[in-house]
């Protein structure tokens, strides 16, 4: 009797340690499963921290463009409002010689390299009878020079060519016409001629 309950108690114990056994195979499962999951999540929070760094980095960099774009806007705003000083100025010149090209007793044209009619004064735009008006922008041999003298076009010719002013006296009708044709700037700086037609009674 003592042998079989000797027997039997160790039959519990082996039964009692095969659940031992399991239970540890059961929890070393579940410790493997946890430690899987923390790796799993471990990396997933690496990739979101290096996401954010490039994010980090990515802002810092557009930050850096767009300081240097700031720069360039205030730059280019500098420029644009010393130009704009300077296109006041230049058309406060504009207007004043314009003041004195209207008020001058002659007739008064101006011509670009071309030999093309820029502007004329009121005194020519009188002169013709408002004909002049159709010679805008057009070569001085087109113009209609008949108030004038008909050589206008070659002495014009002649200024451009040269560089070096011309003057002609003509009698024409009972007046004394007297063309000056000058020319403006020199070399590069070389703009156009202006003719200046002065009509006086013939003595």
């Amino acid at each position: 009797m003592e042998t079989e309950s000797m027997g039997d108690a160790l039959r519990r114990l082996l039964a009692e340690n095969l659940k031992l056994q399991q239970k540890v195979f059961e929890l070393e499962g579940k410790l493997r499963q946890y430690a899987e999951a923390a790796d799993r999540d471990s990396t997933r929070f690496l990739n979101i921290r290096k996401l954010i760094q490039q994010k980090d980095q990515t802002l810092e960099q557009r930050a850096a463009e767009l300081e240097v774009k700031q720069a360039q806007l205030e730059e280019t705003v500098r420029q644009l409002e010393k130009r704009n000083e300077q296109l006041q100025l230049w058309m406060a010149t504009l207007k004043l010689y314009q003041d004195l090209f209207e008020q001058d007793p002659e007739a008064l044209l101006a011509l670009n390299r071309e030999g093309r009619v820029l502007l004329y004064n009121r005194k020519a735009e009188e002169m013709t009878g408002g004909k002049i008006r159709e010679a805008i922008y057009r070569p001085i041999e087109e113009m209609d020079c008949g108030a004038f003298d008909p050589a206008l076009p070659g002495l014009v010719r002649e200024v451009l060519s040269t560089g070096r002013p011309c003057e002609r006296i003509a009698t024409a009708g009972g007046r004394r016409i007297v063309l000056r044709v000058l020319p403006v700037g020199s070399g590069a700086a070389f703009r156009g001629v202006l003719v200046r037609v002065d009509v006086a009674p013939a003595s």
